[in-house]
Order: structure tokens, then C-alpha cells, then sequence
């Protein structure tokens, strides 16, 4: 392979014109996307040959894909605008990535967590290392914030409204089993055949449809799912419920409203003293 290094990520040129992105975030023992490494990425999508056959995206750390969002970006107590800044900005990359005209590869292994996670759902197709160690999930509730990249809608679109429901609320992660039997992956691959493992699956799989679930009677679910967080203290269920709120208004009024509303979210939960503490809390140890 031939390379071209950025700070970040870098390019490689594969054997049968596939281009790989390697996430590699320099002095880090992990993966985590601030602005900087989210404008390489957009540079690197921007810029793909006109001959490339497919993007794959990896991680170079051994401890997994990525483990979401910088929270760094949020410890430094920023004001609404630049938390909605932030929001702004991974949807735009993320969009950009999704409107490939060629297919866009998430290969997983270990933790893709959050915005990980929300990186890989605009991928076409998400295939993992068949090691054991892949952890797929949406943790932010768990830090009262909400994913605001996106991956609100695509997730629930990619596998369905009540499995989506249940990794959304509880913030609980899924192995690469669990993620296989939902959809949320498209497969396994081998580690040490990874590259000709792709090509194959690109050429024995038809054109992903992004959008394999259209939700139905998807009021009533929102619904109980409101109810069901009536057992939670306020604080702890401001992140959920505005959560539902996001989802609500993206199945009601379509994906633009969706998205507009997930980033004012992100930003109203980073306000929040819940997000505050626990952001703080993270830093601490």
C-alpha cells in the first residue's frame, strides 16, 4: 500500500482500488473526534479519487474503532452556540460520508461507542473483526447528553424502532452477535484476510438500502416509552425524554426537522447540570 499521512487519519491506496481512512488519533491510547479530526475527515471524503472503488475506514488503535465524541469539547464549560457548533459540524461530515456515490465501509473492531458509533452508521455498510471484541452502543444518556450526529434517526432507521429504543435509552452497548441479529451489522470478517473479505462482500451484496425500516405506529411506541420513564428521578430522565422528543419530531416532520432538533438537543443536554457533573466526574478519575 501506498501512504499519505495527516494527523489523524491517514490514507492508504489498496491492492484492488479500494481507499482505506485510518483513524489514528496521535498521543491518544483511543479514538475520540474533536473539530479537528471531523475537518480531516471531511478533507479526506472530499478528496477521494475519482477512481476509487470503495472507502474503508479502520482504526489504528488496538483498543478499538472509536470511542465517540471528544469530551474534552464539552469539559471546558462551553456556551450553547459552540456545543450546536459541534452538532453542526459532525452532521455536515457525516452527511458528506453517507452522500458517497461509492460504498463506505465501517470495519469495527473493539468499542464504537457514541459517536463512534454515529461514524459508522453513515457508513453503507458496517462489517466487524471476527476477534470477539466489537461493543456497538449509544452511551450518551448515560452522561445526560444525546447523540447529536445523527445517529438518532439512522439507528433507528438502519435496525428498527424498538431496538433502537433499547440502545438509545438505556445506553447499554450490544456485542457483534447481538448487533449482527439486529441489522446493525452486515457482517464478520477475518483479521487477517480483512481486505479480500471486503471485496468480496461488496460483490456478493446488494446496494444497502439506508433506510430498511420506515417505523409504523411508531406514536404509541414513543408513548410508552415516555411512560416507562416516569420511574425515573427528573434529572436522570431529562436526557431520554428529550431523546424522544428528537426522534418524535424526525418521524413526524422529516429528517432536516430531525436533525435541526438533535443539535439543539446535544446542546441543550451539554447545558444541563446532570452532563455538567458527570462530564467533570469522567475527568476526574
Amino acid at each position: 500500500m501506498s501512504n499519505e499521512t495527516a494527523s489523524a487519519w491517514q490514507r492508504e491506496s489498496g491492492s484492488w482500488g479500494e481507499i482505506w481512512l485510518v483513524f489514528d488519533r496521535p498521543g491518544s491510547s483511543q479514538n475520540s473526534l474533536d473539530s479537528a479530526a471531523l475537518d480531516e475527515l471531511q478533507a479526506h471524503v472530499e478528496s477521494l479519487p475519482s477512481e476509487a472503488r470503495a472507502l474503508i475506514i479502520r482504526s489504528g488503535k488496538p483498543r478499538g474503532f472509536c470511542a465517540g465524541a471528544d469530551l474534552k469539547q464539552f469539559h471546558t464549560n462551553p456556551s450553547r452556540e459552540q456545543v450546536e457548533a459541534i452538532g453542526e459540524k459532525g452532521m455536515e461530515v457525516f452527511a458528506r460520508l453517507a452522500g458517497l456515490s461509492l460504498p463506505a465501509v465501517a470495519l469495527i473492531h473493539g468499542v464504537c461507542l457514541g459517536g463512534g458509533l454515529e461514524l459508522a452508521l453513515a457508513c453503507t455498510y458496517r462489517l466487524a473483526i471476527n476477534d470477539g471484541s466489537a461493543k456497538l452502543g449509544c452511551p450518551e444518556v448515560k452522561v445526560g447528553l444525546i447523540p447529536g450526529w445523527g445517529g438518532i434517526a439512522a439507528l433507528t432507521r438502519l435496525v428498527g424502532l424498538e431496538p433502537a429504543l433499547k440502545m438509545l435509552l438505556t445506553g447499554e452497548s450490544v456485542d457483534a452477535n447481538e448487533a449482527l441479529r439486529i441489522g446493525l451489522l452486515d457482517g464478520l470478517v477475518s483479521p487477517d484476510s480483512a481486505a479480500s473479505e471486503i471485496w468480496t462482500f461488496l460483490n456478493s451484496t446488494p446496494h444497502a438500502a439506508r433506510h430498511r425500516h420506515q417505523p409504523e405506529h411508531w406514536e404509541k411506541t414513543l408513548a410508552d416509552a415516555r411512560s416507562n420513564l416516569q420511574a425515573l428521578d427528573t434529572e436522570t430522565r431529562l436526557a431520554p425524554s428529550r431523546l424522544l422528543d428528537v426522534l418524535e419530531i424526525e418521524l413526524r416532520d422529516g429528517p432536516e426537522a430531525g436533525r435541526r432538533a438533535a443539535v439543539s438537543g446535544l446542546a441543550e443536554m451539554a447545558m444541563s447540570p446532570r452532563a455538567r457533573k458527570a462530564i467533570a466526574a469522567f475527568f476526574q478519575r
